[in-house]
């Protein structure tokens, strides 16, 4: 069945599965399983090829628990995978091999990207195991929650914290990729907006231009966005009630864009407020470049800390303003 399956094959992943519970927040829960399986998927991915991708499914239940898979893009299964499984997802099918077990489903695509090189989609499967309290008429549906492309023979620059001065050259960085982003995804773009600290004069701030998207839905948006941004100097994340496109400079690794996509009315729109409230109180962003100078020497290997430090200045300044 292995042989049959991946010649058919449109998406080949080896990986790993887990039901992530519902009472540990989503972003911890996801993020500890990732990071627990990198190392292994990037060794069996330097079995198959130079470049490979990082590719995740996710179903949510409805009392949110997650049905999550996690898994490595490889050309073609040459091998049994100890400790993992591999899934192969077909034209009309989809097959499992998973702790020496087979199993294989009815696959219907909700849409996809058929470029070979770099097919992504989503899809509803039936049959899969351990997934009957993700069903919708005995069919789970699957939405892609992460495609980050990677060289298998080195590891990305490490994504510490450097602050640097100001520059008005982030404004045209960001008008740039503005443009671009509407010009592309003009059917689901409603409005595109500069945030972060790049966005604020004089405030020091990592070299990373922080845009912000609005779009109808997810489920509009999904499709056009992660078909056109589906480049090996793209990742893709998907939180829980948002997305996050990142952009890095292919021969550094370094982050230069993060692109957060959100409904209207989404919390991620208070950072607007936040930005135009410092520019009009320079005594406050005095402040809070402070707390960033400090904070980026605290937390400097540790990005989620630094950001989270970061949490209690920013709502007493969102408070001041209601």
């Amino acid at each position: 069945m292995a042989n049959s399956a991946s010649e058919k094959a449109l998406l080949t992943l080896i990986g790993d599965w887990r039901t992530l519970p519902a009472d540990i927040p989503q972003q911890d829960a996801v993020s500890d399983f990732y990071r627990a399986l990198f190392p292994r998927l990037m060794q069996e991915a330097a079995q198959y090829a130079r470049q490979s991708r990082f590719i995740g499914f996710r179903a949510t239940a409805e009392d949110r628990t997650i049905r999550q898979f996690f898994g490595v893009a490889v050309p073609h299964i040459t091998h049994p995978v100890q400790e993992l499984c591999a899934w192969v997802l077909a034209e009309n099918t989809w097959w499992m091999w998973d702790n020496a077990k087979e199993c294989t489903g009815e696959l219907t695509w909700l849409w996809r990207d058929t470029t070979p090189s770099f097919f992504v989609g989503g899809f509803l499967a039936e049959s899969l195991p351990e997934a009957d309290a993700f069903s919708r008429e005995g069919k789970v549906p699957f939405q892609m929650t992460t495609n980050a492309y990677y060289q298998t023979e080195c590891v990305l620059a490490q994504d510490d914290i450097e602050l640097v001065p100001y520059t008005p050259h982030w404004t045209e960085a960001y008008e740039e990729m503005a443009q671009l982003l509407r010009t592309t995804f003009s059917e689901v773009v409603l409005r595109v907006a500069h945030y972060g600290s790049t966005s604020i004069p004089e405030m020091p701030a990592k070299p990373v231009i922080d845009i912000l998207v609005e779009v109808p839905s997810f489920e509009a948006a999904t499709p056009h966005l992660i078909k056109g941004l589906n480049r090996p100097e793209w990742s893709y994340w998907w939180y829980e009630d948002h997305m996050i496109f990142i952009r890095r400079d292919l021969s550094t690794g370094k982050r230069t864009h993060h692109v957060h996509i959100a409904p209207p009315a989404h919390r991620l729109w208070e950072g607007v407020t936040f930005r135009d409230y410092l520019i009009a109180h320079p005594e406050d962003a005095a402040a809070y470049a402070r707390l960033k100078e400090s904070l980026s020497v605290r937390y400097r290997s540790d990005r989620e800390q630094y950001t989270t430090a970061k949490t209690d200045f920013i709502r007493q300044t969102l408070q001041k303003i209601a």
